[in-house]
């Protein structure tokens, strides 16, 4: 079961893999996969002018409020759940308040009419798989299925059941039978199997089960290692394919197909980010081989005709790179294919990404000053990261980026500097978001407050919308609040920094900085962004010649004159006139690395990937 806020043009990946695990499982009759999301949004687009984009506002943009759990607290504890409360707390996150008070008010009509269709099937499990923004509408059903079949059995897990939170819908809400803490591949076939059988014992013993024997509440320890991927079927996406098919989104979306080649952070094994929460309990990195990778994907591309991807690892191997990269390249599939990967990846890396159809990355940049990437732990430099969007954006890929700040320890010029040298930056990918960090369960600043984000309690969206005890949602929530820190109590330098990245994202369609190597042996630069008084410039000293090549990569002034055989007085001066006219960045631990693209083939032009 798939509940709303999920993505409506992606299948579950989670379903699609459990689909597969279900069918394998000996005591299994039959599988049938629910995508209610689907649902949801013909439900609404029937009642009311409602386009995709408007669900996308849930779905995609309005996680951090949690507006979408609200909508569906009306199903889960009657219409008007803290309606005044959320309208003031929604007016400050800038949402449509009527479109949510209508939203939430239709909920309950939407869970009554899922609850007696599932019903009508009879199934005796009913699992749900529960992730971002689905936790209350899966709720509202599990409890409506109750009402109408108190025999059923179900299952809730996910990522919103790892750990303590877990523990904490299985203790609050009755009407759940039974959470899956980490990964169900294994757990999933050994719960149904007992439950076939009538056996608590082996019911009791799957790991990271929570359930109740006899009214009581138990909670199995965790695993304690992982499933590993050889043991990782491939997911069946059949069911969200077919409905897809049938659904009114297909009118305005295409549909993509879902993999994971990997789980888990290898840079977040040694330097787990602190304010990163995302891989929760299971941090240990582990990939499938490249050849069942790429296999698998050749696979569900040709079964459903498809070649939008999106991989959802948390980063890539970059083991692959040399690998199933390669072989994918050289079968020239032409896919549409989104990753995360890390900053520190190089021109050849992400050309390597490009051919095998990675258009789409996301390399984890959060910031452009380097003593602010250190604070995170990130392992990269603002000089990177800039020659990271650049080498990007000369390749045609689609970057996603964001810009955080209120990290403890961070000062104003950490900001102010990359400030007053923006304007030569606004010809690469803009940040797509920009905001405060929240406080994560599993972070290292939720793990340990002596790194200065001391927890003060689970987030409003919660009280918004559980009717919980502090102490219960202390124990759900997944989001926290905590003391501004850095310019995060700085309004005006926080407010600076939002001003400039809505300012870049207007002018970037626009802007463009491009050499071009001459015959002449010359480098002629060219440039259209505003703010700037020139429109070409030409490099024909052997000396300007020399430097620029240098600075491809980011290098330091001492070294840069090394390289090119020339004086430092020469090299500064060099410097002082392109950090001027904006050929070069330089990040606060000294980097300098040049801004232009090379003059490319108009054909290999920006790809737009949506996320």
């Amino acid at each position: 079961m798939s509940m709303p806020w999920a993505q409506l043009d992606l299948p579950s990946l989670a379903l699609g893999v459990l689909t597969s695990v279900c069918e394998r499982t000996a005591c299994v009759e039959r599988v049938d996969v629910e995508y209610a999301n689907l649902a949801w949004y013909e439900f609404l687009a029937e009642r009311l002018e409602y386009a995709p984009d408007r669900y996308e506002v849930h779905s995609l943009h309005s996680y951090f409020s949690g507006a979408g759990d609200w909508i569906f607290s009306s199903a889960l504890n009657g219409v008007d759940w803290n309606t005044p409360d959320f309208v003031a707390y929604a007016e400050s996150w800038g949402l449509d308040v009527d479109e949510c008070v209508t939203l939430h008010r239709l909920a309950p009509e939407f869970i009554d009419l899922l609850a007696e269709r599932i019903a009508r099937t009879c199934p005796d499990v009913v699992g749900v798989s529960s992730v971002f923004q689905q936790n209350i509408a899966s709720l509202a059903l599990a409890r409506a299925l109750k009402r109408l079949k108190p025999d059923l059995i179900t299952v809730f897990g996910g990522a919103n059941c790892d750990g303590v939170m877990g523990e904490a819908v299985a203790r609050n809400f009755d009407f759940v039978d039974y959470v899956v803490r980490g990964e169900g591949e294994e757990a999933l076939p050994r719960l149904l199997e007992g439950l076939h059988r009538s056996d608590p014992s082996a019911v009791s013993a799957v790991p990271g089960l929570v359930g109740r024997h006899g009214g009581e509440l138990f909670a199995n320890p965790m695993r304690s290692g992982f499933v590993p991927p050889g043991r990782i079927p491939r997911p069946d996406f059949d069911a969200f394919f077919e409905r897809f098919a049938g659904s009114r989104v297909a009118e305005h979306h295409s549909p993509k197909l879902v993999l994971e080649a990997s789980r888990g952070c290898w840079w977040g094994e040694r330097h787990h980010c602190t304010f990163c929460g995302l891989n929760g309990s299971m941090m240990t990195f582990r990939s499938k081989s490249p050849e069942s990778f790429v296999d698998e994907l050749v696979e569900l591309a040709e079964r459903h005709q498809c070649l939008n991807v999106y991989a959802v690892d948390n980063i890539l191997d970059q083991g692959y790179i040399g690998t199933a990269m390669t072989d994918l390249a050289a079968r020239d599939l032409d896919l549409h294919v989104m990753f995360e990967v890390k900053a520190n990846l190089r021109r050849d890396d992400l050309r390597t990404l490009k051919d095998a159809g990675v258009v789409c990355v996301q390399p984890g940049i959060e910031n452009l000053s380097s003593r602010v990437l250190r604070l995170m732990d990130k392992g990269v430099s603002g000089a990177q990261c800039v020659r990271f969007l650049r080498d990007a954006d000369e390749l045609g890929m689609t970057v996603l980026w964001n810009y955080l700040y209120g990290f403890p320890g961070e000062q104003d010029r950490d900001y102010t500097d990359v400030l007053e040298s923006a304007e030569s930056l606004v010809h690469l990918p803009p940040p797509g978001y920009v905001g405060r960090i929240l406080l994560e369960r599993f972070s290292p600043y939720f793990n340990d407050p002596a790194l200065g984000l001391p927890n003060r309690g689970p987030h409003s969206r919660y009280r918004i919308s559980y009717d919980l005890p502090l102490a219960e949602l202390d124990d759900l929530a997944y989001v926290f609040r905590s003391q501004a820190q850095g310019i995060a109590a700085q309004p005006d330098v926080a407010g600076r920094v939002s001003g400039f990245a809505e300012y870049w994202r207007k002018v970037f369609p626009d802007s463009s900085l491009v050499h071009y190597s001459r015959i002449d042996g010359s480098y002629l630069i060219a440039n259209s962004r505003p703010n700037f008084a020139w429109s070409t410039h030409i490099l024909t000293d052997p000396v300007e010649k020399a430097l620029y090549t240098a600075l491809d990569a980011p290098r330091r002034r001492r070294e840069i004159a090394r390289r090119v055989g020339a004086s430092e007085t020469e090299v500064e001066s060099l410097l002082s006139d392109w950090t001027e006219r904006g050929l070069c960045f330089t990040d606060d631990s000294g980097l300098i690395v040049r801004l232009s693209t090379a003059g490319v083939d108009p054909a290999n032009s920006r790809v737009e990937v949506p996320s």
